[in-house]
């Protein structure tokens, strides 16, 4: 009998060390697979450097020792032709916002897939915070600045800018869409001034501008 619980102990003690618990990270897609005493990652992680987008590869770790990685960070340069022209923000103005020119300098495809990423990101959350409803509590609304469209949004760079700023400029509200759009673009920006609305960011955003000249 006491050596059937000691191989039953055995057995046990074994399937923990040895099971592996599935997670998904939110850097893109990476997974991970990872028990007591290993852990396997498939990375595919989000990189602005990278001709992808993304860094692809297979990481393995025993006892906390790397002991294979076949993750090749992509910093290799961008072609000439594919860089981002200088933004530049004629379009703000002592007297206002020219709404005509702001709208031709924005990329349409961009801001469709901008719009789409944070719609579907809202809906996502939303739908998320029915099934776990202590999620609000426990993470805060502001989980959402960790998730990966948010970061896909920020890896599309300064080209992001102009439409964020679109969005803003014609929404009629000031919510929870609004702010995301807003963080983004202050993320963006690099500027450092306090805001607390999408309203008041947008304003300090045009005040900061005129100040540089609209450069």
């Amino acid at each position: 009998m006491k050596k059937k619980v000691i191989i039953i102990s055995v057995v046990i003690i074994l399937l923990i060390l040895l099971f592996p618990i599935r997670n998904q990270l939110k850097d893109g897609g990476t997974v991970e697979w990872a028990s007591l005493t290993y852990k396997i990652s498939k990375v595919h992680r989000l990189n602005s450097k990278s001709k992808t987008g993304y860094d692809d590869g297979i990481v393995i770790e025993v006892l906390g020792v790397k002991v294979y990685d076949s993750v090749v960070v992509n910093t290799s340069n961008i072609n000439h032709e594919n860089e981002v022209k200088k933004i530049t923000w004629e379009e703000i103005t002592p007297d206002g916002v020219n709404e005509e020119r702001l709208i031709k300098s924005v990329d349409e495809e961009l801001l469709t897939q901008i719009t789409t990423e944070f719609q579907t990101l809202m809906e996502e959350e939303e739908a998320e915070e029915r099934k776990k409803t202590e999620i609000v509590i426990t993470d805060g609304w502001t989980r959402v600045f960790k998730s990966e469209r948010y970061a896909k949004v920020l890896n599309m760079g300064d080209s992001a800018m102009k439409p964020l700023y679109l969005i803003l400029y014609k929404s009629l509200n000031a919510g929870m869409y609004e702010y995301i759009c807003a963080n983004a673009l202050y993320q963006l920006s690099g500027y450092n001034f306090e805001w607390s609305t999408s309203k008041e960011f947008l304003e300090k955003f045009n005040e900061k501008k005129l100040i540089e000249g609209n450069v």
